[in-house]
C-alpha cells in the first residue's frame, strides 16, 4: 500500500513485536515500514481505544491466522466496516462470506489485499452494499443477546439434554477430553515452527534486503 499513490489512512492497532525479536537483529516490525504519514502505529491501547479505531474504519484487515474468532473482527462488524480476512480454518470463514459482507483472500496473496483494498478506496466496489452487509450480520448473528439466547438454548433445552444422553456415554466424553487435550498439545508443537520460525527467518530476510537497498 505504501508503494501506491493511494489516499488512505493505515491504522497498525497493537504490539509490534515480531516473531524471535531477542535472537534477532529485527526488534520491531515498523523498522520494515518506510516512515510514511499515511500509516500510523498506535502501540498498545486498551480495549476502549481499540474500539475507537475500529467505529471510525471503512476497512479492517485480518490476515491473521490463530484466533478462533476474533472480538475485533466482531468489533468492527459493528459498525459496518469491511472485514478482510485471510482463508484460514478459523471463524474467519464462517462469519466472512466473500463479496458478500468482506472479503477472504489467500495469506500468501499480498497482491490480492491490496487490489481489493485499492478498488473500494476507488469506489470499484459497491461499498454502501458491503458496510450495511456487514452490520446487518453483526446485528441478526453476533450480538450479545443472540449468542446468549442460543448457548442458553443449548445448555437448558430439555430435548438437547435427552438426545444427548442417549448417544453420548460418560466414557465418551473422558475419551474425548484425553483426544482433545492430546490435540492441543500437538498443535502448539506444530505451530511453534510455523508461527515463529519461520516468520522470525522471513523477517529479518527482509530486514537485511531493506539495509542492502534492495527492497
Amino acid at each position: 500500500l505504501i508503494k501506491t499513490d493511494l489516499d488512505f489512512e493505515f491504522y497498525w492497532v497493537g504490539a509490534t513485536t515480531p516473531p524471535l525479536h531477542r535472537f534477532s537483529l529485527l526488534k520491531d516490525i515498523r523498522q520494515l515500514i518506510q516512515t510514511d504519514k499515511r500509516v500510523v502505529f498506535t502501540g498498545k491501547v486498551s480495549r476502549e481505544e481499540a474500539m475507537k479505531y475500529t467505529s471510525m474504519a471503512d476497512i479492517y484487515l485480518l490476515p491473521s491466522r490463530r484466533e478462533g474468532c476474533a472480538i475485533s473482527l466482531l468489533e468492527a462488524m459493528r459498525t459496518g466496516a469491511i472485514p478482510i480476512v485471510a482463508e484460514y480454518d478459523i471463524s474467519n470463514k464462517e462469519i466472512v462470506s466473500e463479496a458478500q459482507n468482506g472479503f477472504v483472500i489467500n495469506h500468501r496473496d499480498i497482491g490480492g489485499y491490496v487490489k481489493v483494498i485499492r478498488d473500494i478506496i476507488n469506489g470499484k466496489r459497491d461499498c454502501s452494499q458491503l458496510y450495511r452487509n456487514s452490520y446487518d450480520y453483526y446485528k441478526e448473528n453476533l450480538t450479545e443477546g443472540v449468542w446468549t439466547r442460543r448457548m442458553m438454548d443449548i445448555i437448558v433445552l430439555p430435548a438437547n439434554h435427552n438426545t444427548r444422553n442417549k448417544i453420548i456415554t460418560e466414557k465418551d466424553i473422558k475419551d474425548s477430553v484425553k483426544v482433545l487435550l492430546k490435540k492441543g498439545h500437538y498443535a502448539e508443537m506444530k505451530n511453534i515452527p510455523r508461527e515463529n520460525i519461520v516468520p522470525g527467518l522471513s523477517f529479518n530476510w527482509q530486514f537485511l534486503l531493506s539495509k542492502l537497498g534492495i527492497q
